[in-house]
């Protein structure tokens, strides 16, 4: 019996290298994808051992003000493979950035000190200093992204003709502006204007005019001699002039 054990012994040794190999070659194999790939590979840190952690402030920065189209918050946090590719199919046609975005913003707003989101690929350790910063400079660019475009949406009139005054765009209006222009300041809502109706709503594409000349054009646009101009009426008019 004695001797039985040895020679099983002695054969669990002899197979032991070949796995062992077998594992190894395996192991290195598939590791380097994951470095590439991922940041870091599929084993078991010690218990002792912390996790690398990155700076949350610079991944806030990187995602909102548009890097992370271009793959640099993967790069950021060690998935360089990862980052090349988001960059070389443009962020994924944008939906992989939109994604990765929102994952981001919506792990800043609720403080946590890690993203573990494993159908993305997403886990990534914090440094605790950045996580509560991090979150207040993104309360902050959020609120002026949201500020800047309620402006721009309420004031894209006065906007372009500031910009039309100053020759920073084309100073012939586009049809939807002549448009909105022209429903703003119908302010009877008939579907005409009148010409000191008229007069203002020139003035609000950004073109000066005065009573003499709105008279002139009103007389000569005026092609059902009703005295007012209809919104066809009128954009022949400013495109005209």
């Amino acid at each position: 019996q004695r001797q039985q054990q040895q020679q099983q012994q002695q054969q669990q040794h002899d197979i032991k290298p070949s796995r062992d190999l077998f594992h190894g070659s395996s192991f290195w194999n598939v590791s380097r994808v994951e470095v590439l790939l991922f940041g870091k590979p599929e084993v078991t840190m010690p218990s002792d051992e912390k996790p690398e952690e990155v700076d949350k402030i610079m991944l806030v920065c990187i995602s909102m003000f548009g890097l992370g189209f271009c793959g640099f918050d993967r790069c950021f946090v060690g998935q360089i493979w990862l980052g090349a590719i988001k960059g070389l199919t443009l962020g994924g046609l944008t939906i992989w950035y939109f994604i990765d975005l929102v994952v981001v913003l919506t792990n800043c707003l609720m403080l946590y000190d890690r993203i573990d989101v494993k159908a993305l690929k997403w886990d990534v350790h914090f440094k605790e200093t950045t996580v509560l910063p991090a979150c207040i400079i993104c309360v902050g660019l959020l609120t002026m992204l949201v500020t800047e475009l309620i402006t721009v949406l309420t004031f894209r009139h006065t906007l372009k003709s500031e910009l039309r005054k100053r020759n920073l765009i084309s100073a012939r209006p586009n049809m939807d502006e002549i448009r909105d222009i022209f429903e703003k300041w119908d302010t009877d809502q008939n579907g005409k204007l009148s010409q000191a109706e008229m007069k203002e709503a020139v003035l609000g594409l950004g073109l000066p005019i005065t009573d003499e000349q709105v008279e002139a054009m009103v007389t000569k646009a005026d092609s059902d001699g009703d005295g007012q101009l209809d919104c066809m009426e009128f954009a022949a008019m400013v495109y005209r002039n």
